[in-house]
């Protein structure tokens, strides 16, 4: 047997649950489909149990995640970061609680266990492909000067291309006041660029940067 079984082949699969661990109401109740399941579960407990899908179908729980895993229910990788083990009963979610919320976040994390329990988390994956947002494209990326989100190396490293200093400044950032300050060398105040291209020698590009 495979050490994922499930992701590969349903028939391998061990079940370790009994008629006693389910309500006696589901007795009383048969539903023929998956989906008919799902819909009674549902309702019932708002969430997804497999246990008590099974027995309110007599459908095994393989075959319920057949029916229903990348469609109607996800099993969420989450729930299984902290796991030693896969299991087929945990941690499943109707898609449109899955397929919400923080995708990217949703599909590193899919991969990651993916790659932890192969085969297993393949259904998220896809599914979450199709909702990533798109890369933006470098010309609709914006910052003005001075913006707080970035860090002081670019700063540093941007005041060194625009005034061809062989040396990049170094830039500081007072989390109090929120504002910048860099520490002009004499061959960053002494620049051509600095004096005459970007700023004069009354206002140096280095001042107006600084403020």
């Amino acid at each position: 047997m495979t050490e994922y079984p499930f992701a590969f082949d349903v028939q391998d699969v061990e079940l370790d649950y009994n008629m006693e661990q389910v309500p006696e109401k589901v007795a009383s109740t048969t539903k023929t489909s998956s989906d008919e399941a799902l819909i009674d579960c549902v309702n019932t407990y708002g969430d997804v149990d497999l246990r008590y899908m099974s027995a309110v179908s007599a459908l095994s729980m393989e075959t319920l995640v057949l029916d229903l895993r990348g469609t109607a229910i996800f099993q969420d990788p989450a729930a299984f970061e902290d796991a030693d083990a896969w299991s087929i009963e945990e941690g499943w979610l109707v898609a449109p609680r899955y397929l919400s919320g923080n995708i990217p976040a949703k599909y590193a994390l899919a991969v990651q266990m993916n790659q932890r329990f192969p085969g297993c988390f393949a259904a998220n994956i896809a599914a979450l492909e199709h909702l990533l947002p798109p890369e933006p494209e470098m010309e609709q990326i914006h910052a003005s000067l001075g913006a707080t989100w970035l860090p002081s190396w670019i700063y540093s490293a941007f005041i060194a291309q625009l005034l061809q200093l062989d040396q990049a400044p170094t830039v500081f950032y007072n989390r109090e006041l929120t504002t910048w300050r860099v520490e002009a060398n004499e061959a960053m105040r002494s620049s051509v660029r600095n004096k005459y291209t970007y700023g004069t020698e009354e206002l140096p590009a280095v001042k107006i940067i600084d403020d």
